[in-house]
């Protein structure tokens, strides 16, 4: 996940700090559209505070059963190579805290955060040095491409005012063509793509038995297309209200109603689901703090 500095009201930050716990929680950390690292601009003023609303949010959100096959060892293996990593919650027998790595070297490109993804309840972060937004993104496309593991997706969040100033709607355009993953999304969670089932979803191509990766191949892709590359979402910068995040409250009420929907279809449901969704404010899970 590429963050683009902007000039972000502390209402953005929290936002965005729920937006990116929610998307690891999902699934309790074992999904593949799991944003797994977060790059930042190493001179922007706002990143401390948005890895604080990571962290906040986090503490809101119970920890969940680890199921997968491994998953203890894999976390192991990332606090002991980052034992100043916080990790987030309680854990029952069976469970696994959050976990946000911060700070990691950029520098250091054969850091475990870089060379393999935790498939867990972990997610790091680490900083790009750049004197311009547009030096920025270029330095952060050519970063993951060239030595962060996996091609499967990319999200890049920036501002509506960022994205009106015309050099880094450009340099936001050159991104989304370089970046070499399957999906692209902007503000917004990649696995909706997925969903969409219009859209192509697997690695990008050119990967082969001997350095698999994300894959070859992709599945939905339903206009058949015959050499797709990419798939590209766009969204809002926030989304008011959504009941995909951690701090809904009816959560499981929209669940719910989604999965009649799915099962039986009808125009008839849905001023019921819009109503469930808009009955769906977030709760202000954020510590107070200067």
């Amino acid at each position: 996940m590429i963050v683009v500095p902007g000039d972000w009201s502390k209402s953005d930050i929290q936002a965005q700090g729920i937006y990116s716990a929610t998307w690891l929680v999902y699934n309790g950390g074992f999904a593949c559209p799991a944003p797994r690292l977060i790059i930042q601009s190493k001179n922007w003023p706002h990143r401390q505070a948005l890895n604080q609303a990571i962290a906040d949010a986090f503490t809101q959100v119970e920890t969940r059963n680890a199921f997968y096959p491994g998953a203890d060892q894999v976390h192991q293996r990332f606090v002991s190579a980052h034992p100043s990593a916080l990790q987030i919650g309680d854990t029952p027998e069976g469970h696994l805290p959050w976990t946000f790595i911060t700070d990691v070297d950029s520098s250091d490109v054969n850091d475990i955060c870089f060379q393999e993804e935790p498939f867990c309840s972990i997610l790091s972060e680490t900083a790009i040095e750049a004197d311009s937004v547009p030096e920025y993104l270029d330095r952060a496309v050519s970063f993951v491409n060239n030595h962060v593991w996996g091609t499967l997706h990319a999200i890049l969040i920036i501002d509506p005012q960022t994205q009106k100033i015309s050099q880094i709607s450009s340099s936001l355009e050159k991104a989304i063509a370089n970046l070499c993953y399957g999906t692209i999304s902007v503000n917004q969670y990649p696995a909706i793509s997925y969903y969409i089932g219009l859209t192509t979803w697997g690695g990008y191509p050119g990967h082969d038995i001997y350095d698999i990766q994300s894959g070859t191949g992709f599945v939905n892709n339903t206009l058949m297309f015959s050499n797709p590359h990419k798939s590209v979402l766009r969204a809002p910068f926030k989304l008011s209200p959504d009941p995909f995040v951690v701090s809904t409250r009816r959560a499981h009420e929209f669940g719910a109603k989604m999965a009649a929907y799915e099962a039986f279809p009808s125009f008839k449901q849905l001023p019921s689901i819009i109503w469930t969704v808009l009955r769906s404010p977030h709760e202000h899970i954020f510590k107070k703090s200067d």
